[in-house]
């Protein structure tokens, strides 16, 4: 039986070079390197792996049921906002659009936040009421 060939396009092409040239290992070269994926879902993969996601967070999103501006989203949260995987759960499901997930995502960040500063705020009060107690 003849193995058949999976052909890429042009664009599809070019991310699997890309993956290449940035030395990703044959495992990730191979996730991206699926033709279920347009070009732009596997530069969204490319991309988490070259971010330095881990390939737990790469694989929360490198499904083709995600369009590559959800992925993008999720890639996001983890890179950019530094999202645990459970915060990211909360808004990681292909029934979200991208405008639904982005909109989660920027309330997760102002209540990350907002509990940092308010970590900082009662860290300086405290620090205060002890240098009066001092005084």
């Amino acid at each position: 039986m003849k193995e058949q060939k999976t052909l890429f396009n042009e664009g599809q092409q070019e991310q699997i070079r890309k993956a290449k040239d940035y030395n990703l290992d044959e495992k990730q070269i191979q996730r991206i390197a699926n033709s279920d994926f347009d070009w732009e879902q596997m530069m969204e993969i490319r991309l988490g792996y070259q971010n330095g996601l881990t390939e737990e967070q790469v694989q929360m999103y490198a499904k083709p049921e995600y369009n590559w501006r959800q992925m993008h989203a999720i890639r996001y949260g983890f890179k950019e906002y530094n999202l645990s995987i459970d915060q990211v759960n909360l808004y990681a499901k292909p029934e979200f659009s991208y405008e639904q997930m982005k909109g989660i995502l920027q309330s997760l960040y102002l209540e990350e936040e907002q509990q940092r500063f308010q970590n900082i705020e009662s860290h300086y009060i405290e620090s205060e009421e002890e240098d009066e107690m001092e005084m």
